[in-house]
């Protein structure tokens, strides 16, 4: 049975820029958010400064999966870069497990749009790469090697890809190359995964194929994930809550929890309130892309 507006309207709402497996190392220390995000500004250039993201709020607790949403050039992977601490912001406050964001962050996995393999080294040697980088694995690495290697086939076998190890990446498709990519990320078992359009230049069908492979690796470890995309069925697809952004400078304008049982399946995507909620999600950001202003502040979507 359809979710009636009103329904769905009740877990919507516009806001006006507010608002460890082995990851149970992470101890939380922030009122039960694993990621707190306050009142950030981000400004590039010195001479023509162009506002990024202002008055940027955002709450993400430990081991829940979140999608980021909102028009094109909104500031969604320059926000990437601020969770990471590649960027840090103009203004405003960044605090993971309760310690403030101050340089890059050992406890994150990333993998992009297009999956950034070293052609040179063959899928083991592309997966273990981080544990030559990590403090915490890289004096270790030359003795333990095996062990490592290890950790990393495991995961090659989770994604379905037991007997490509020995391969180049250019001798993968590329789906076979995104699914070693998430191999790297989770390898070193990251209490933080980030993934900005991972999936955003497969076909249809590896897309979606990927979704299940990921969101069946998120279900047996529960590492906490920050997916950027523009896809809106992936999103409803994948996440626990979406925040919806506005036009640049970007903002948080409307948080929405995804109220569907896992493991969710191809059959789940024709479900009457997936289909509702991508439609409210579409109209919202067709919206703030046509730059008119919303109703009120605090009011819900009807």
């Amino acid at each position: 049975m359809s979710a009636s507006p009103r329904s769905l309207g009740s877990r919507l709402q516009f806001r006006r820029g507010h608002e460890l497996g082995p990851h149970e190392r992470c101890t939380m220390r922030n009122g039960g958010n694993f990621l707190s995000i306050r009142n950030v500004h981000l400004t590039y250039g010195r001479r023509d400064k162009t506002e990024a993201l202002k008055e940027f709020d955002l709450n993400v607790s430990l081991g829940e999966f979140v999608a980021i949403v909102g028009p094109s050039g909104c500031g969604k992977s320059s926000l990437m870069k601020l969770v990471t601490g590649l960027l840090l912001p103009s203004q405003g406050q960044i605090k993971v497990n309760g310690t403030v964001v101050d340089g890059p962050l050992k406890i994150v996995g990333m993998a992009f749009q297009n999956p950034t393999l070293l052609p040179w080294r063959k899928v083991l040697s592309n997966i273990v790469l981080p544990f030559e980088i990590v403090d915490e694995h890289r004096h270790k690495i030359r003795s333990q090697r095996h062990v490592y290697e290890e950790k990393a086939r495991r995961l090659l076998n989770a994604v379905g890809l037991p007997e490509v190890e020995n391969r180049f990446p250019w001798q993968l498709s590329g789906g076979m190359q995104q699914r070693v990519s998430l191999c790297r990320a989770l390898v070193h078992e990251p209490a933080l995964l980030l993934l900005d359009e991972p999936f955003g230049a497969l076909d249809a069908f590896t897309r979606e194929d990927l979704w299940d492979v990921l969101q069946d690796l998120w279900m047996k470890r529960k590492f906490t994930v920050i997916f950027v995309t523009h896809d809106l069925h992936e999103a409803v697809y994948l996440a626990d809550k979406i925040h919806v952004m506005s036009r640049r400078p970007g903002r948080i304008i409307a948080s929405y929890d995804v109220p569907i049982a896992r493991p969710r399946r191809e059959e789940t995507a024709f479900e009457p309130v997936f289909i509702d909620i991508v439609h409210s999600l579409r109209r919202l950001i067709k919206l703030e892309m046509d730059g008119r202003e919303h109703a009120g502040a605090t009011r819900e979507v009807q």
